[in-house]
This record gives structure tokens, C-alpha cells and sequence, in this order.
């Protein structure tokens, strides 16, 4: 699979140098994921193939087509195994998931009349990355505050956020926690998901839902806490586990 996909990375994009002059070729990486796409040299927008592959192995992650930015025709998502994840059509604004990946979850917290309740959906919202990719993007830009080091409190906290038509985060909101030191370390680090979400749909028509992120800390201190183990991923659930080892206490001077 991956040297099929190199190939094709050279092959497409040795054309896209031919048929447009305007057009480079871009390279980032990050700890684990490598970007190639792309961009327009005037306008420096993504224009053509884009490819997220996995550094360590070369497999492909996330495949797809820019115009002018914004995404075109069909897009695939894969898991960290190289499985297809879910294909989606910026075309016809349709999601396909693969089977299994709606078991359990086709019924979501979907905005009526009279508030958010739990309705069977065409899809969840569902972020345009490879399987886990938000999750990772959540872990990452977590920063906890030192008062919870200070006060040893481990606990869990669990947030929600819109997804409204179309694919934008709002409405963050803590619906339940134990420490309220915690609130601006989850609102800033779901406020940093910046790429928009394909919304959920029920009979093809983009619907707001109601997306949940469980924040489950261990500090190895609080010897009479055990991580919460009855929590599990949904599409419209993300569990963070955190355990921090070998933290100290400062004692206010």
C-alpha cells in the first residue's frame, strides 16, 4: 500500500508541475505526520493532491483534492493501521463509513425545537481526519493548570460543543467536574480545533449535535484514584486519558 502511494505521490504530482507553473510543491512535518500538497505561488492557497502519510512507515492517513482551499470531490480517511476509516464526497456533501463504525452510534444529540435530544442520524459529525486524529489534536494542546498539580486532584471533567451545519465548534460548555481550575485548559484546547467538521446530516440535511470530550486525569499521587475505565470512544464521545507521573507539590510561599 505504501509504495503504491509513493508512486502515485511522484507520478501526480510530477503532472501538477507540468500543467501548472504556478503550483509547489510543500512539505510539512510534524512528530509523527508528514504533509505533501500543493499551493498556488500567488495566492498561497492549496491547489491540487493533498496527502497526510505517517513518517514512521509511509502509510497513508488522509488523501484528497484542493481548489482554491477548500476541498473538492472525495476524500478517504484511514485508521493508523492503514484501514479505511470513512470516505467523504465535498461534492455531494455524503459520508460513508465503513462497516462497524456506526454500531452504537447512530443515534446522537441532535439541536430540536426544544433543546438537544437523541435522534438516528445519516452520520455523526465527524472530523475530516484520520481515525483518532482529534483525539491526538486534544491530548496535544491540553495544557492543565499548576493548581491542579498544587491541590493533587485527580478526576474527570467532561465538556460538550456544538457542531452546527456547517462544521463550525461552538457553544462549549463543562457539564461536569471536579475541579473548576480545569475550565479554560479544556475550553482553550477544543477552541484550537480549527478545521471544519463534516456536520451530521439526517435525510442529507446538515443538522447541529452535540459532541462530548471526557478528560480523564490520574495524578500518581492521589493513591485512592483509579482512572475511570467505564467511559468508551463513540463517534460523538472522545475519552482523554492523562496520567502524570512524578509530579511534586509546591507549597505557596
Amino acid at each position: 500500500m505504501k509504495t503504491k502511494t509513493i508512486i502515485l505521490i511522484i507520478l501526480m504530482l510530477g503532472c501538477t508541475n507540468v500543467i501548472g507553473q504556478n503550483l509547489k510543491i510543500k512539505k510539512k512535518s510534524s512528530t509523527y505526520y508528514k504533509e505533501i500538497f500543493s499551493f498556488d505561488k500567488k495566492t498561497k492557497q492549496k491547489q491540487g493532491l493533498y496527502f497526510k502519510l505517517r513518517k514512521s512507515n509511509k502509510d497513508t492517513l488522509t488523501k484528497g483534492l484542493f481548489k482554491a482551499d477548500e476541498r473538492i470531490g472525495i476524500w478517504k480517511f484511514y485508521d493508523k493501521k492503514n484501514r479505511l476509516y470513512f470516505i467523504y464526497d465535498y461534492d455531494q456533501n455524503i459520508a460513508e463509513l465503513e462497516k462497524g463504525e456506526l454500531v452504537n452510534t447512530d443515534s446522537v444529540h441532535v439541536k430540536m425545537d426544544n433543546g438537544f435530544k437523541l435522534a438516528k442520524v445519516d452520520n455523526p459529525a465527524l472530523y475530516p481526519g484520520f481515525k483518532g486524529e482529534v483525539k491526538a489534536k486534544l491530548m496535544e494542546t491540553f495544557e492543565p493548570p499548576i493548581s491542579l498539580f498544587q491541590k493533587e486532584k485527580s478526576g474527570f471533567t467532561i465538556a460538550s460543543f456544538e457542531i452546527n451545519e456547517k462544521g463550525e465548534v461552538q457553544n462549549i460548555i463543562i457539564e461536569s467536574t471536579n475541579n473548576i481550575d480545569i475550565e479554560k485548559a479544556v475550553k482553550k484546547s477544543i477552541k484550537k480545533i480549527e478545521t471544519k467538521w463534516i456536520p451530521a446530516s439526517i435525510k442529507n440535511k446538515p443538522v447541529i449535535s452535540k459532541m462530548y470530550v471526557i478528560y480523564n486525569i490520574s495524578l500518581t499521587r492521589d493513591s485512592n484514584y483509579e482512572p475511570i475505565k467505564r467511559f468508551k470512544d463513540k463517534l460523538d464521545v472522545i475519552v482523554l486519558d492523562f496520567s502524570y507521573l512524578g509530579v511534586s507539590r509546591q507549597k505557596n510561599r
